[in-house]
């Protein structure tokens, strides 16, 4: 077989997600369509929260290190989502004090990577996009760096909340509002518990939401090139 050439291009950011994949200046109709249309380009390949299901570690639980982190998530997501949940491949991490295990749910990892091989794509790795944003965020708004804090990632009518704590992951959920309107999210808002919100994101109809700081407008069709462009961590 002879010697697969990748382009010398920056690899490319996508967010992929339940209704398509964004690269930033256009929408795909799936990964594969993307990979058809660029052979031989290198991507990092982000996922939005409709994709995935989290836990979030207990502290005070003994965990040294990802193995035991991923020996604990696995039967407790089956417990809850069922034999469908022996299946999701799960990813480890850990931000600040805090463990997690992200699962993904809704798209095979196997045909990911087959469709990035068929088309001699370099997939560079693939991650949930929150952990990005959340990344950039921090770096941003010296707020949520400082004492109780809580992040909004708003994608349509699917919302990631994190709660932090000095900078830190506390909580993390991952929430379906009952439409992509603002009168739902304000809705939410009142019934939720916590410090006001830094909300970040796209898809949400136009209108004011009441108990919300922006980061920048929420309303976009697609997430800005700022929250997208980034190397994985």
């Amino acid at each position: 077989m002879p010697e697969r050439r990748w382009s010398r291009w920056l690899p490319v950011s996508l967010l992929l997600g339940d209704n398509g994949l964004w690269d930033g200046h256009r929408h795909w109709p799936s990964f594969n369509a993307w990979c058809e249309a660029n052979p031989r380009r290198a991507c990092r390949l982000w996922l939005a929260s409709t994709l995935l299901r989290e836990l979030v570690c207990d502290e005070a639980l003994p965990l040294a290190d990802d193995a035991a982190v991923l020996a604990w998530a696995r039967p407790l997501l089956q417990h809850y989502h069922g034999e469908a949940a022996l299946a999701w491949p799960l990813a480890a991490w850990q931000q600040g004090r805090r463990r997690g295990v992200s699962a993904l749910q809704g798209v095979s990892l196997a045909v990911l990577r087959n469709a990035a091989d068929d088309a001699g794509v370099r997939l560079l790795g693939v991650a949930p996009w929150w952990s990005l944003v959340l990344r950039r965020a921090l770096k941003r708004h010296a707020a949520l760096r400082r004492g109780s804090a809580r992040l909004l990632i708003v994608e349509g009518p699917c919302v990631a909340v994190i709660g932090l704590e000095v900078g830190s992951i506390k909580q993390l959920e991952l929430r379906r509002l009952q439409a992509a309107e603002p009168d739902a999210l304000s809705q939410w808002l009142q019934d939720s518990a916590g410090p006001p919100p830094l909300a970040v994101g796209y898809g949400l109809a136009a209108g004011p939401v009441i108990g919300i700081d922006f980061a920048e407008t929420l309303t976009g069709a697609a997430p800005s090139p700022r929250w997208l462009q980034g190397a994985f961590a």
